[in-house]
């Protein structure tokens, strides 16, 4: 069984001892560029029964597994990183700073079964290829009604930022996805 979140989480929304978080961690940068409600739609519709315990938030489980990814850590590590770093937590989807574990160590054995190489496949394509809003294909301009080349001029710059950004983070979910792949090839089934 699994619950939509009401929405995501945002920076401002965090509660930590320790402050404000800080908006260029690259933590609460890759969670900016991740779209999670459109994830969250694709991985609730995994659970068809309503039935059972409830699933961790597609953000927890997805967030610990390119964690891990990124850090080539243990599942352990993970954890134990997570449990010690707000900004981890954040990226995770925790409403606040706890010391407590999220979730157990074992738990991201069934993250890395539910997320299966198609799913993250798409998920991959989620982040490179970001929804479109409706006024992007409008003709009347940007803000103050200047032309839409001058507004695509002046913000292209930031928009090869954003793209580095997402193949930076695609790269890393690709990964994550080659070593799903190298998992199920070198499990061997019994004689």
């Amino acid at each position: 069984m699994y619950r939509k979140n009401d929405g995501q989480i945002t920076i401002a929304e965090f509660m930590s001892p320790f402050g404000k978080l800080d908006e260029n961690n690259r933590w609460v940068k890759k969670a900016k560029l991740i779209p999670w409600d459109r994830i969250e739609e694709r991985y609730a519709g995994l659970f068809e029964s309503g039935t059972g315990n409830v699933a961790k938030p597609v953000r927890m489980a997805l967030g610990s597994l390119l964690i891990k990814q990124e850090t080539g850590l243990s599942d352990d590590g993970v954890l134990q990183n997570v449990v010690e770093n707000p900004y981890m937590q954040y990226f995770i989807g925790l409403h606040e700073f706890t010391t407590k574990a999220p979730f157990a160590a074992t738990t991201m054995v069934y993250f890395r079964k539910r997320l299966t190489a198609e799913i993250v496949s798409e998920i991959n394509e989620m982040i490179f290829v970001p929804e479109r809003d409706e006024e992007d294909g409008a003709d009347s301009g940007g803000p103050g009604g200047n032309p839409p080349e001058a507004d695509a001029d002046s913000n292209a710059e930031e928009m090869e930022s954003q793209v580095q950004k997402r193949c930076n983070l695609v790269f890393i979910v690709a990964v994550f996805m080659w070593s799903l792949f190298d998992i199920a090839f070198t499990v061997s089934p019994k004689q």
